[in-house]
């Protein structure tokens, strides 16, 4: 293994990772590793793909693979920690890792195409962008520098399903308005439902995702948890900032056109969306008033 870039994709059988990987020979600018939870000794066997064995959820499994020194990863640039149900091609892969690094984001991931199955809006594929810099990249696809990685590394273990990293992985960036990004000019696909294995033993034994994420809330008191754009590249190349009162409302209003069609109703996550840029954006909530009063 010697490229610059890693993926990582912890798969079952159904994993679609075999539709990312370029016919045996051709080059590609990352390596990929596959953490296999499944029961078959020749599943996802190739000559240019590691397959490492190990049972559990996606993170506790994904953590152990990474402390258990079965995989060297510390000479890599970016790390990809996809889920299996995502459909892309290698192409999209290689575009991640380099558009990532352009854009200087530590935490980054391809936006998802309006055929997916959408848990959050600001992930969404916005065509009026090239990127937007976010609070928030989900933990379905995320890419992490390697030295993001191994500072949020102990926190993969926090619980069984993994909600809440998105959230708190943002305490860990360098620079928190601008090393974190959702790049809209790639495209990927998630092709299943949230659910699977790991959410039927959760509620098995009694236990739910919502009940995870509210205690990994309260325990890193992450008591604000909007979504915010803090700035991004528009499709023709233009720079828009929540920092600048010309450009906010504008900002907004694109951000908002993109997600709409995603936003929850019944748990406003519109007004919830509006209310956390205001709440985190002195020029916005200053075009907003200058707007009110021109209105008036």
């Amino acid at each position: 293994m010697s490229k610059r870039n890693l993926v990582i994709v912890r798969a079952g059988d159904k994993s679609l990772h075999g539709d990312w990987l370029r016919p045996l020979g051709a080059e590609r600018s990352w390596d990929l590793v596959v953490s296999y939870f499944g029961d078959d000794p020749q599943m996802h066997r190739r000559p240019d793909v590691v397959r490492i064995d190990g049972k559990g959820p996606k993170w506790k499994g994904l953590h152990q693979v990474l402390v258990s020194g079965a995989l060297d990863w510390s000479a890599y640039d970016r790390i990809w920690l996809p889920d299996d149900d995502l459909a892309c091609t290698p192409q999209a892969i290689d575009r991640l890792f380099l558009l990532a690094e352009y854009f200087e984001l530590q935490l980054a991931q391809p936006s998802l195409s309006h055929d997916s199955y959408i848990s959050h809006a600001g992930t969404v594929h916005n065509p009026r962008f090239l990127m937007r810099r976010t609070n928030f990249v989900e933990v379905m696809a995320p890419v992490l520098t390697r030295e993001l990685l191994q500072r949020v590394l102990p926190t993969l273990i926090e619980n069984e399903s993994g909600w809440g990293l998105d959230y708190l992985w943002a305490m860990y960036v360098d620079r928190p308005r601008e090393d974190i990004g959702v790049i809209d000019a790639i495209q990927i696909r998630h092709t299943r439902p949230v659910g699977g294995p790991n959410y039927e033993r959760l509620r098995a034994e009694g236990k739910s995702p919502h009940q995870e994420l509210a205690r990994l809330r309260k325990k890193y008191e992450l008591t604000d948890i909007a979504h915010v754009c803090w700035s991004a590249i528009a499709a023709d190349g233009t720079e828009m900032s929540m920092d600048e009162v010309d450009q906010a409302l504008p900002l907004l209003q694109a951000v908002l056109a993109g997600q709409r069609p995603w936003l929850k109703a019944e748990l406003q996550e519109e007004g919830g969306v509006i209310a956390g840029h205001l709440r985190h954006c002195p020029a916005l909530r200053l075009a907003a008033e200058s707007s009110r009063q021109m209105a008036a």
